[in-house]
């Protein structure tokens, strides 16, 4: 089993790109644990992610150079990664939509019971 995370700013939501440009410096600074941390913070402070939020919510993770994140921000270090996902994501055939998976290159659509899961690996399995 391999396990792809990509990032997909939703279009409409004016601050997802920079909040997931700053999630990128985050990882690039402190690695997958760091990442998931300020991951969650975004999250839990969706409804104001403007550049000082984004900066001050990266000093709540250790070891996050603020400056260095900023910087990223202002530079877009980090986005033409996320262009590049948001393509692979629609070259796979998703649509707009968290989260979507696919199993042995069949997709799953948005948020799904862990049965809907357990069948497509069985199919898989059984139909490599």
């Amino acid at each position: 089993m391999r396990i792809v995370f990509r990032d997909y700013p939703l279009p409409f939501h004016t601050s997802a790109m920079p909040a997931a440009e700053a999630a990128r410096e985050v990882f690039r600074q402190r690695g997958s644990a760091a990442f998931w941390r300020y991951h969650d913070l975004l999250f839990a402070n969706q409804r104001q992610l403007d550049t000082d939020t984004l900066v001050r919510l990266a000093d709540q993770v250790p070891g996050v150079r603020s400056a260095a994140l900023r910087r990223a921000l202002e530079d877009g270090t980090h986005r033409a990664a996320i262009q590049a996902d948001m393509q692979a994501v629609t070259d796979a055939g998703a649509r707009i939509g968290t989260p979507s998976s696919f199993v042995n290159g069949r997709l799953i659509q948005g948020a799904q019971a862990y049965e809907t899961f357990a069948a497509a690996v069985d199919r898989a399995l059984a139909d490599p």
